[in-house]
């Protein structure tokens, strides 16, 4: 009896392989796959900074008054085209200046040279093209930048005060 036993147990464990394999067969020959393919859109973020927000110099009359340099900074995630504008056509004070002319006020564009800013009315001048943040991958996201003012001969002493709005646009 003992020569059965001694038998059978090669038997069973010879039968219970084939049987763990074949189960193993049966379970990926009915396994199935899907794919599923993600597309993720990120956002435009239009943001303009200026380090400086308000800028003071000083001239004498019939020559220029150029202020210290500041930065126009792109702080979006997409290219941009900068345009300023000034709020008055004049420098409001006791004497006003006015700027409708050319070469009266301007600002120095990504070209380092100048361009002239006037009301909205009268155009809003380009100052800076296509920066985008980022710099590691795209350059430099930010324009250096000063501002000149002609102050006309015979102006009278004191101060002179405008807005100037910088806008991005994608």
């Amino acid at each position: 009896m003992n020569q059965k036993i001694v038998g059978l147990i090669p038997l069973i464990a010879a039968m219970m392989f084939v049987a763990v394999f074949a189960v193993g067969d049966n379970q990926v020959a009915a396994a199935s796959t899907a794919d599923q393919t993600a597309t993720v859109t990120v956002n435009q973020n239009i943001a303009l900074s200026v380090n400086t927000p308000s800028i003071a110099y000083s001239g004498n009359d019939g020559s220029y008054a150029t202020s210290d340099e500041y930065t126009l900074s792109n702080d979006g995630n997409v290219k941009i085209n900068v345009y300023a504008k000034l709020e008055n056509e004049n420098f409001a004070g006791s004497d006003p200046i006015d700027t409708s002319g050319t070469n009266i006020f301007q600002i120095e564009n990504d070209a380092s040279s100048w361009t002239d800013i006037h009301t909205a009315a009268s155009g809003a001048g380009t100052i800076l093209t296509s920066t985008k943040l980022d710099t590691a991958k795209h350059g430099s996201n930010t324009l250096d930048t000063l501002q000149r003012l002609m102050i006309p001969t015979g102006t009278e002493a004191g101060s002179y005060t405008n807005t100037i709005t910088y806008t991005a646009v994608a």
